[in-house]
Parts: C-alpha cells; sequence; structure tokens
C-alpha cells in the first residue's frame, strides 16, 4: 500500500506548519574566543533575531560556566575604550541584533575556568515572555575575529 504524491505533500505541509507560525527570539552564531590560563572573564557573540511584530527584551543571560553574564557595550571615550553594562537590550519587531567583537557583546565573569580553543558549552537566555532560548557556544581561537567553522 503507498501514497500518493498529492496526499504526502499535504502531509508534509501540515507537519511544516508550527515552523511557518513560530514567533519569537531566534539565537544563532554562538561563539567566543580562547582565553589564557587565569584569565577569569571571556566574551560572546551571537545574532538576536525577533521573528515576531512585537518588540522582544532580554530579561537574563545564564550559563554554567560563569558567575556572571551580562550585555556590554564597548563604547570610546577620551581615546580610551570602555565598556558599559547594556540593561534593556531590545530586538525590535522583525529585526536582529548582532554581536559583535569591539562592539556589542555578552561578557562572562567569574568563569569557572578558561575558555579552551574548539569547546563548547551552554548559554541560556530569557526574554520578557520568560521564553528561554538554549543556544550552544563554540570556542575558536585567540583573537578571532568571526566566528569559528563548525567541526
Amino acid at each position: 500500500m503507498g501514497i500518493d504524491l498529492k496526499t504526502a505533500f499535504f502531509v508534509c505541509c501540515i507537519c511544516a506548519l508550527p515552523c511557518a507560525f513560530a514567533q519569537g527570539l531566534i539565537v544563532s552564531d554562538a561563539w567566543a574566543r580562547a582565553t589564557p590560563a587565569g584569565v577569569l572573564t571571556g566574551a560572546v557573540y551571537l545574532t538576536f533575531s525577533n521573528t515576531d511584530s512585537k518588540p522582544i527584551q532580554i530579561t537574563e543571560i545564564a550559563t554554567s560556566i560563569a558567575g556572571i553574564c551580562e550585555i556590554h557595550q564597548s563604547i570610546e571615550q577620551d581615546g580610551m575604550v570602555k565598556m558599559r553594562q547594556i540593561t534593556d537590550l531590545v530586538i525590535g519587531a522583525g529585526e536582529s541584533v548582532k554581536l559583535q567583537p569591539g562592539l556589542k557583546h555578552i561578557m562572562l565573569m567569574q568563569m569557572r575556568a578558561p575558555l579552551r580553543q574548539g569547546s563548547k558549552f551552554r548559554l541560556y537566555i530569557t526574554d520578557d515572555r520568560q521564553q528561554v532560548i538554549s543556544t550552544e557556544v563554540l570556542v575558536g581561537g585567540y583573537g578571532q575575529l568571526d566566528m569559528p567553522l563548525r567541526p
């Protein structure tokens, strides 16, 4: 007994509906740089995308490898580069925000160990709708400026 093509197509369309209508926060391309021995701070870079018709605010970030996670913005002031915490990162409806070296990033503080090249860890991001997104962070090399290639 076989299924005709029309029936198979219909079943595929029905199964794809939840994906087509999924709305909310999407986290992609998460990566970090390796850190030297004894250094217990690091940074994560990624992209937040809002597929909804309303803004979404990031309310909390956590990971098991660091005691504190904060979103920071690097700014130049009086010839010096400084970091400032961003407490109200909002991703507008239908927009994306890219965290990247030299600009916005997630600062990892009180890390339990340095980040090793090739390792991975989980980051948990909560938005103002109480949606928690778990994403895998891939650790690249020292001084890396772009996302490392996935093995």
